[in-house]
Formats: structure tokens, C-alpha cells, sequence
């Protein structure tokens, strides 16, 4: 009998039915349970025991039991040619045509959504409907119209692939609604999506200032602890210009303004095979990111890139 406390996990050994004993490799898929356990696929070698080791993780808020003899798996015989190669592929996030894109941000531009009250009448009118005009670059939500490039593709290298996890944070009531609402956005918008990794980091909710036409609800930023990733991470240092050679540049123009980029990071698209390193874990729920995210300690120098 093992009992598993929440939040734990154990190192536990199974035994290999005698009809199912075959020299060579073989892979465990574990079976779908009722108890909320959690444990992975994995590749093993037959032995003379006729054992081997796994992982169960109790992802519940309760004790767990499992009694001797319960059958938690199955066992496939493994063959090479069902390895996958990794890929250098970069996912693809939007699957509708460009031109249902630029549909989708002219209908939800808002012209109110421009602060033109320091102009004048005719000036304001003029930058507004210019503004408007170009309607196909601009995107206020996470939806399909949000775009990304591929002129910049994350690249970073760690010290070791030692796997490396840590323990979710529990989310304050005030914040648990935001939370839900916030990871259905990014899994509708495709830049999150459920998986599972060795690598496991938590999540952190930080108290926002909403802003004057949010009203007074309570808003939050969603950031992700990559403090032990960043540890492991080799930093990527470019050559900034001087501010001074910036600010010589721009100068002798009749009009400034300052764009903000809607999440900015997310614009950025993780190889497939790097992904793995980047898991975050929502209320025992696990996700991976298709896109970058601020965080990561080489986040701003691949966005001034």
C-alpha cells in the first residue's frame, strides 16, 4: 500500500506481468485515474526482477492511496523507428488567411482606444483617420489578430539539462477568477497550450492598476518564476546605441508619437524542441508556451534584437 501526501511524489517499483516479459525495450503509458496521480510515459529496459522504477506525483488536494497490486499502466513493446527526431520547427499559431485577419482588427479597432486630447480639432481629426486608415496593424486582444514574426527566433543555451521543477504557488482568491480567465484567453489565442514537462515553474499573479476606462475592478499581471531557468540559462548580451545617438536621429521631425505594442513577447515564436524548458503549472495544471515570454533572463535582449 502507498500513500502519497499532496503536492509529493514517489519513487515507486512495478512489477512486469509474467505474459508481458520480453527481453529488450519497452514503454509504460500509464492508465487514466480517478485519483488525480500523475505519471509519465517512459522508456525502460526488461531486467531479471522483472521491475522497474517510475514517478507518481499527487496533483490533488487530498492524501492519496494506491494498494498493492492495482494496475496503473500498460507496458508497448518499443521499436526505434517510433522515434521522433527533434525539429527546428517553429509552430504556427494563426491558421486563417491574412486578409480575415486584417477583417477581424478593423472590427474590433476603437477609435476611442487613441489618446488625441492634447491636439486640436482639425490636427486630431487628421491623425485619427490616419490612424484608422491603417487599421491592418493594429490588434487590442489575444485573438488571431494578435501576429508574430519570424525575422527573430529565440535561441538559449543552458549549462546543464539536468530537469528542473518547482512547486506551484497558490493563487490568492481575489486573483483565482483573473486566472481562469486569463489562461482561457491564451489558450484560444494558441499561445499557451497544455502539456507536460519535466520542467516545471510557478506562476505569480502581481496586482495591476486598471486603467481610467477599465472602471475599478481589480487587474492583474500574470508572470512566471523563472528564477531556477534563468540560473542554468548563458546570458545574451548585445551592443546597445547611446541614447544621445537616438534622440540626434529623430530630431527635426513635426510629430512623435508612442505606439505600445500589444504583448509584445508573445510576437515571438519558440522552436518546438525548446519548448519543454519553458512549462508553467496553473492550479496543478501544466502548460507549455508556443510563444516567448517576459521572464526568461535573456527575454530583453532578443525583443531589442
Amino acid at each position: 500500500m502507498l500513500d502519497i501526501e499532496p503536492g509529493q511524489s514517489k519513487i515507486v517499483t512495478l512489477s512486469i506481468p509474467s505474459s508481458l516479459r520480453d527481453p529488450g525495450s519497452f514503454i509504460f503509458i500509464p492508465n487514466a485515474n480517478k485519483l488525480n496521480y500523475n505519471i509519465q510515459n517512459s522508456l525502460h529496459e526488461y531486467n531479471e526482477n522483472n521491475k522497474f522504477t517510475t514517478i507518481i506525483e499527487n496533483n490533488s488536494n487530498k492524501k492519496i492511496r494506491i494498494r498493492k497490486k492495482t494496475k496503473i499502466g500498460v507496458i508497448k513493446k518499443f521499436h526505434e523507428e517510433d522515434i521522433v527526431e527533434p525539429t527546428d520547427q517553429i509552430g504556427q499559431v494563426n491558421t486563417i488567411s491574412l486578409e480575415k485577419v486584417k477583417r477581424m482588427r478593423k472590427e474590433e479597432l476603437n477609435p476611442n482606444q487613441f489618446n488625441l486630447d492634447h491636439l486640436n480639432g482639425k490636427v486630431k481629426e487628421e491623425i485619427l483617420q490616419l490612424l484608422i486608415n491603417n487599421y491592418s496593424v493594429f490588434s487590442s486582444t489575444y485573438s488571431s489578430t494578435l501576429g508574430s514574426t519570424d525575422k527573430v527566433v529565440p535561441e538559449f543555451k543552458l549549462y546543464h539539462d539536468y530537469a528542473l521543477q518547482t512547486k506551484p504557488y497558490p493563487i490568492p482568491k481575489i486573483a483565482k477568477e483573473y486566472a481562469q480567465e486569463e489562461i482561457k484567453k491564451l489558450l484560444d489565442a494558441g499561445i499557451i497550450e497544455p502539456s507536460s514537462s519535466n520542467y516545471c515553474f510557478p506562476v505569480i499573479f502581481v496586482k495591476k492598476k486598471p486603467l481610467p476606462d477599465e472602471g475599478n475592478k481589480q487587474k492583474f499581471r500574470m508572470a512566471i518564476d523563472y528564477i531556477l531557468l534563468n540560473c542554468i540559462t548563458e546570458s545574451h548580451k548585445i551592443c546597445l546605441p547611446k541614447i544621445m545617438d537616438i534622440i540626434q536621429n529623430i530630431t527635426g521631425k513635426n510629430w512623435y508619437s508612442v505606439l505600445d505594442l500589444k504583448s509584445a513577447f508573445f510576437k515571438f515564436n519558440l522552436k518546438i524542441k525548446t519548448r519543454k524548458n519553458w512549462h508553467f503549472a496553473v492550479n496543478w495544471e501544466i502548460f507549455s508556451h508556443a510563444d516567448y515570454h517576459l521572464g526568461q533572463k535573456i527575454a530583453h535582449p532578443i525583443f531589442i534584437l
